[in-house]
This record gives structure tokens, sequence and C-alpha cells, in this order.
């Protein structure tokens, strides 16, 4: 959204909004949300280059005093539009039977939430756009490179993703909020098939209008290049198996990030009272070195400095030291008695608020030397472990979901190692279901730097950006009891 329509939304609607409420009692939301995006795929002797996609929608919320709502939603925000369905919004409630107002009071926290106005305007980030024809070039030399300098002789099939977007998200009401967040980025991905496996290489946030095949490589590999070695100098073995006897676990930050993902976040968003969540306020868990945060400050790839009401939202503290402190609650679990989070998120305007993660940090009470070290190999790993013959290593996430009804996590990691005779033996892994608890329970200790796990996330048809940052290895006590296959 260009400067100069901010501004001029910005003194047009201010006090418009401000002057309804202290006329009519009835508060009014606005939401804008924008969107635009360029996606390119190279790889499987095909290139598609999807059209550039754009998009604006809006919505409108009236609520009077008893707490209901009333919604207005179109596209192509027009100031004047805006100000005569404001209008004719509080001249419609004005025009109800009190009653019938009184059935659904869903939205009554917001009107009573005591806080200053917030007038903020923040780019969070800002990675320069590439011309069509220039990102095919690019990820074309950059496929040569990748299989030049990595399986030069072994059939190996490679896909590479760019996604390009801009968004935008306007939120105006009638405390006198004026919160406008803007961020341009992009997103790639490498899918490389290597005999049964298909592993993923990614990052977030490149330049590519400075990049070369060569820093593309980097940039998409710096981070997975134990995954690479595993590949390069490991041996395929189809005898190993998840549920085959080991005292330890060893997940990359990939695959235990996938669990934090579903385990935790998912199983921490108050939902209603039908789906209670997997975890209890005051819970006591068995892994008292861990704590576990949620903040939508803590990633690059994530910004939520505000919920979709526009109130501040701030670090909450979902388990420390292994205690169950708060759980992600947005306005449905204010209505239900819980203490309100300010964790609404929603994909469009329009859409209902769902109380949603942003992204999840893990760290542990005890520092040592190890968390801050790079590992680029498992055999580095090997060497800080007591048995690694004891040892099973979990490596990548292709799929993860979570069941609310069970309370279950199933993810389907990239592949599975083990160590033998000074070699890593490996395969694909079969999908693994278990219960939400039982991972972060049995979590030990954690090795390497910080590594985020970004990725999209979709529940109930809404899909938004998350992400997870914590080690780049987890250890845990083997909670596996078997597999499927898919």
């Amino acid at each position: 959204m260009k400067k100069e329509l901010l501004e001029h939304i910005k003194l047009t609607l201010t006090d418009f909004l401000k002057q309804c409420y202290h006329d009519s009692g009835i508060y009014i939301s606005i939401r804008v949300h924008g969107l635009y995006t360029i996606t390119t795929l190279v790889g499987c002797e095909r290139t598609d280059l999807s059209p550039e996609m754009s998009s604006e929608d809006y919505c409108i919320e009236a609520i009077p005093p008893e707490g209901n709502v009333l919604k207005v939603s179109g596209t192509n925000f027009n100031v004047d539009q805006v100000k005569e369905i404001v209008r004719n919004l509080i001249s419609h409630i004005n025009n109800f039977k009190t009653e019938r107002l009184q059935k659904n009071p869903l939205y009554k926290p917001i009107r009573d939430t005591d806080r200053t106005a917030v007038q903020k305007s923040h780019i969070h980030n800002s990675v320069s756009f590439m011309e069509d024809s220039k990102v095919l070039a690019l990820i074309k030399e950059y496929h040569l490179y990748f299989l030049n300098n990595l399986f030069p002789f072994v059939p190996t099939t490679i896909r590479t993703y760019c996604l390009q977007f801009k968004e935008w998200k306007l939120t105006l009401n009638s405390k006198g909020d004026f919160i406008y967040d803007m961020n341009q980025d992009m997103s790639m991905r490498t899918d490389v098939v290597l005999k049964k496996l298909s592993v993923q290489f990614s990052a977030h946030s490149i330049d590519l209008v400075s990049a070369t095949p060569e820093g593309l490589f980097y940039n998409i590999t710096s981070k997975f290049l134990y995954k690479i070695d595993i590949l390069k100098n490991g041996l395929y073995d189809e005898s190993i198996n998840i549920s085959q006897k080991s005292h330890s676990l060893i997940f990359d930050f990939d695959s235990f990030g996938a669990i934090l993902h579903e385990g935790v976040g998912h199983a921490f968003e108050f939902v209603g009272p039908k789906y209670p969540a997997a975890y209890q306020v005051g819970e006591i868990l068995e892994c008292n070195n861990v704590s576990i945060f949620d903040s939508g400050r803590y990633s690059e790839w994530v910004f939520v400095a505000y919920d979709d009401f526009g109130n501040p939202r701030f670090p909450i503290e979902l388990i420390k030291n292994g205690q169950v402190e708060q759980l992600l609650t947005g306005i449905t679990g204010a209505i239900h008695g819980h203490k309100w989070n300010y964790c609404d998120r929603r994909e469009q305007s329009k859409d209902l608020p769902l109380a949603r993660m942003s992204c999840l940090k893990m760290s542990f009470s005890s520092i040592e030397d190890y968390h801050s070290k790079s590992f680029s190999s498992l055999h580095e790993l090997i060497c800080l472990l007591n048995n690694p013959f004891d040892m099973l290593f979990i490596i990548g996430s292709k799929q993860s979901s979570y069941d609310i009804t069970f309370q279950t996590v199933t993810i389907k990691p990239e592949m599975i190692c083990y160590y033998n005779e000074g070699k890593i033996h490996f395969k694909e892994c079969e999908f693994i279901t278990f219960q939400a608890k039982l991972a972060i329970n049995n979590i030990t200790n954690g090795y390497g730097i910080e590594s985020e796990r970004y990725n999209f996330c979709t529940k109930k048809h809404q899909t938004i950006s998350t992400a997870c940052i914590l080690n780049q290895f987890i250890e845990t006590n083997n909670f596996i009891q078997s597999s499927f296959k898919e």
C-alpha cells in the first residue's frame, strides 16, 4: 500500500471511527489485507512460471455493547465507501431489537480491553524482487552447480521452487489504533530425489538480485551440510527400522521442529471447550530443563507484533523449566474464562479469528559449549555422544499433522539413520504417530547452534506463516513404539 494512501486513510478514518464510537457506543474494527506473489518452478525437464497474483480484501466489523458482531467484507478498499458502510452498519444495529443482539456476545472482550491506542507503521523485511526471466536463468545455473558439486555421477532429480511475495496488513478501530505491517520476502526450496529418498533444502530472505549460483548454493545448503554428508558418504540400508531397539533418538531441527509445531504449537492453541488443550496450566512435565516461548518477534520469517484486533502480542511463556505456564489463547479463550494472550490470527480479513502460534523458541536451562557449535556431519555430533551405537537419528520432515481429538502427532521424516562400524547407514522413514506430550516429556538435551525451521501452516482452511527456533539437534529418550507406511 502506497505511503500517500496510508496517510490519507489515517487522516480520514482514525478520528471518524472514534467519533462513531462516541456518538453511538458501537465499536468499529477495520482490517485490510493485501498479497502479491510470483512463483517459479525449475526442474524435471520443465519450467513453470505462474502469473503474478495480486489481491486485496477488507473487513469491517461493528460491535455493539452486547458483544455481537455485524460484518461486511469486500475488495478494493475505498475510504468514502467504507465510511458509508460504517454508517449503514450503525443504523442497522440501532434498528435491531436488543434481545437479538444479546444471543452471541462473541466480541464483547474486545470492547473491554483498556489500553493506549497504537500508531505504528512497520516494514519487517524488504527483500528486493527480481524479474521473472532473471530468476529463471539464475535458478537454472544454480541447478547445474548443485548437481556438479554434489551428485554428478548419481541419478538425481532436482526441483527448485522460488516464491517471491509482498504482504501487508492494516488495522484501524475505535480505540484509535492505526497499525500497518508490511513484509516483502522470498523463500526457496530445493527437493532432491536420490535413490528412494526425497530430501529438502530451504532458505528464505535471500537477496536474489545480487545472488550468484554459488552464493545460492551456499545459502540453501549451509544449515543442511549434515544431510549432504549422509547422502554422499553414508550407506543406504533397507534393514533399518524405526521400531528397532535403541535407547535414544537424535532429531535434527527440521524433524523436531515439526514435532514442536504440532505437539506444542497446535496442542497449546485453545480451540474451545469441546476440544480441551493437551496441556493444562500448572502441569509439571518431565523435561525440567526445557523452556518454550512463542513470539512473532523472534523470527525474520514470521513477524506478528500485534494480533488481528490491534493488541500488542508479547512473548508468551508456554513451558518454563518443564512447567506449563500459559496456553495460546485468542478471543475464544477469553470468552471461556482463560487469560487472553492476543493470539488471534487470520489469513484474510474476512476470516474468523483463530488462536494461532507464531514462532516457537525452545531453549535449555543448562548452557554448555556444544550449544554454540554448528555440526556439518553426524560424525561430528557422534564424537560428543556417550553411546552412538544405541541411537537412531531422525532427519528432516516431509509432512506433519496434529489430531485434536486424540491429541496425537504424526510426522513423516525424510530419513532414519544409525551408526555402525564407522559408517552412517540410512534409509527412507515411514510415518510416525505418538501422543503429543511423549516427545516433549522425553527431551534430554540439545546440541548445536540455534536453527530456524520455517513453513506455512494451514488450519481450518487458513494458511499463515509460522516458525520454530531450536538447537540443530535434539536428543530424547526413545518414545516411539511403532510406525506405519503411507
